[in-house]
């Protein structure tokens, strides 16, 4: 039988003044880094991810990160 994974949340700065930061999973923030090293967007790219947040805004979850003690 296959071990549930831990969900890891990270902390993602969406921007840095004003400072504004998001929780998102582990693997988001890798899409999201990867994502904002691009610096050419094509208009199909920006069309596809609305329409993934369409698909998807109703899995949505609030993420609280735990403070580590």
């Amino acid at each position: 039988m296959r071990k549930k994974r831990k969900l890891v949340i990270q902390t993602h700065h969406i921007n840095y003044l004003p400072e504004r930061t998001v929780n998102v999973y582990v693997g988001e923030h890798f899409l999201l880094t990867r994502m904002s090293w691009r610096n050419n967007v094509s208009e199909g790219f920006l069309e596809a991810l609305e329409q993934y947040i369409k698909d998807n805004r109703f899995r949505a979850k609030k993420l609280v990160k735990e403070i580590k003690k």
